[in-house]
């Protein structure tokens, strides 16, 4: 019986060093992803507007190593942005991502067609590939820079702050035309 108990003890011992093991392994995010695959999702997060909010962070935070974003009160707003040339060396990375550029959205929107070219910089970081730099403005496509305008202006108290935020939108709108 007492050999039997100990059999028992060491094969529970084992099944729970398993689990810890088992748990203890990074889970899916930020911690498998390769340097272009954090650039796609921080691009994709940015372009679907995540910088422009506090909450966003939540979505950003993980793929860069800053602890922090500034409050941005300016955005680029973009037609797209296509990921380009992948360099690694060693724990070091530089993605380069083009961004198709339609203006610049502060207090008002300001039409400037162009292409930014921008080289991220990645760190393996604990284990994963996180973006060092740069820390640039928010780049948000023009469909999500028009729904958050929306959401502003059904919030707006004042009809001059309504009537500022549809002059913007429709500046928007045409501004890849």
């Amino acid at each position: 019986m007492i050999l039997e108990r100990g059999k028992l003890i060491s094969a529970v011992f084992v099944v729970i060093m398993i689990l810890s093991v088992a748990l203890a392994k990074p889970r899916a995010g930020s911690s498998s992803l390769l340097p272009k695959e954090v650039v796609q999702k921080y691009c994709q997060f940015q372009a679907e507007g995540h910088g422009i909010t506090s909450g966003g962070w939540g979505k950003i935070g993980p793929l860069v190593a800053w602890s922090d974003e500034p409050g941005w009160d300016t955005a680029f707003v973009i037609s797209d942005y296509k990921i380009g040339k992948v360099e690694i060396v060693g724990t070091k990375a530089m993605v380069t991502v083009t961004y198709f550029v339609l203006g610049v959205d502060s207090v008002e929107f300001i039409k400037s067609k162009r292409k930014e070219i921008i080289k991220f910089e990645l760190g393996m970081i604990d284990g994963r590939w996180k973006i060092t730099g740069p820390q640039i403005i928010p780049h948000v496509k023009k469909e999500f820079m028009i729904k958050h305008s929306r959401k502003l202006q059904l919030r707006a108290r004042h009809k001059e702050r309504r009537d500022q935020l549809e002059a913007e939108i429709q500046a928007i709108i045409k501004a890849d035309k």
